[in-house]
């Protein structure tokens, strides 16, 4: 029989293969937000990129970004997926971007959650849809 963390973890490090639970990526100083980035294969799987900041580790990490659904404050996630359509800004297809996205995506909400998850570390200053960060 498993631990809980085992039991409960929506990820694996496939390097220190410590078991992560939700609540770890969004709060652990050491899963630290990379980016989110679509999938190179289909428009139909987004994925957020964390780096595994442990002295014994230091492994990338994707996890679909549906895996923190929960978590997304909006009460309605628009239903059409525009990644790469003439509305699109082509954020989720760069995972160095980390502008804000104001369309009506079903991964606007996500990439809001990815800001938050950067800003409450530290690692992200507010900006508009568009600004870089320097």
């Amino acid at each position: 029989m498993g631990t809980s963390s085992e039991q409960q973890g929506i990820k694996q490090c496939a390097y220190c293969r410590r078991w992560l639970l939700a609540t770890d990526f969004l709060y652990d100083p050491s899963l630290r937000p990379i980016g989110m980035v679509v999938s190179e294969d289909s428009i139909e799987v987004a994925y957020y990129v964390f780096q595994h900041d442990l002295d014994d580790c230091g492994s990338s990490l994707l996890i679909p970004v549906e895996s923190l659904r929960s978590y997304i404050l909006e009460k309605e996630i628009p239903a059409h997926k525009l990644t790469l359509s003439a509305q699109c800004k082509c954020h989720c297809v760069n995972v160095a971007d980390l502008s804000d996205c104001l369309q009506a995506c079903t991964y606007a909400p996500y990439r809001r959650l990815l800001l938050w998850m950067l800003a409450i570390r530290g690692e992200l200053l507010p900006q508009k849809s568009g600004e870089r960060l320097p």
